[in-house]
């Protein structure tokens, strides 16, 4: 029972996406992803990656994926037949993208031309409802997915989990944490990577300030950053180096600082 009710939400999920606002009588199918935001970044093959937030509200395909070099020039775009779906985290593998839309049950795996695989339904407990995904990123050393649920009846409280790349239904082991410092009525933790046994979050303080929290790998916060410019949106690591980049809602991606 509990799979076969989790499979019928993940294809009402799936039809919404791809739907979009096809139910209207005359479809609005324009897209101009120019005008979006940049959503999280994850960098691949010597270039960042990055999806649009969708502020269209127009039916069709209207989230494209963006591949950008590391002097934040765009230098490629890959349309995605996805709609509605909100802020999106991004990380990788090594070989393959992975998109995780917030507070929702599943995540997308792409290539980096934007081919897409089978949709990856993530954990779901019948008799425990109350967690979703906040944010994820790809842990090199455990070779697995680290994705931080929340708790929707108490959102201070998150839960780390590793997850299988190709079969991340299947939970590994679990870390539980309170952020009692944390905005804990819209944003929280939104984005994050991981660094030399550290994970690097981006997340917004009590006080409304976005903020850059270090972490072991207990989630236990080590430090934390103010960080001025409020419009920041993703980070991630250049390959192989200590230099941490930001994107920005006006569709920058730029250097931030490097680390310890």
């Amino acid at each position: 029972m509990k799979n076969s009710i989790k499979a019928g939400w993940l294809l009402i999920i799936f039809i919404l996406i791809l739907a979009g606002c096809e139910s209207d009588l005359f479809l609005n199918t324009d897209k101009n992803t120019a005008e979006d935001s940049f959503n999280d970044i994850t960098f691949l093959h010597d270039h960042f990656y990055t999806t649009n937030y969708d502020l269209s509200g127009h039916s069709g395909a209207q989230i494209d994926l963006f591949k950008i070099d590391t002097s934040g020039i765009l230098v490629d775009r890959y349309e995605l037949d996805f709609n509605g779906m909100g802020y999106i985290s991004m990380t990788n593998d090594g070989s393959n993208l992975y998109l995780l839309p917030r507070f929702n049950w599943f995540m997308i795996k792409l290539t980096h031309v934007g081919e897409k695989y089978p949709l990856l339904p993530l954990p779901y407990d019948d008799e425990d409802m109350d967690w979703s995904a906040s944010t994820f990123c790809y842990n090199s050393d455990a070779d697995s997915l680290f994705v931080l649920f929340q708790n929707s009846n108490y959102p201070d409280q998150y839960r780390g989990t590793y997850l299988a790349p190709d079969n991340p239904n299947t939970e590994g082991s679990k870390v539980n944490i309170t952020f009692d410092f944390l905005d804990n009525i819209q944003y929280g933790c939104y984005a994050m990577t991981y660094h030399n046994d550290k994970y690097y979050i981006l997340a917004v303080r009590s006080d409304g300030t976005d903020i850059l929290m270090v972490t072991d790998e207990y989630l236990t916060p080590i430090s934390t950053t103010d960080i001025v410019d409020h419009t920041v949106t993703g980070l991630d690591f250049l390959a192989g180096s200590d230099s941490l980049f930001f994107s920005y809602r006006d569709r920058r991606v730029s250097f931030f600082m490097e680390v310890d």
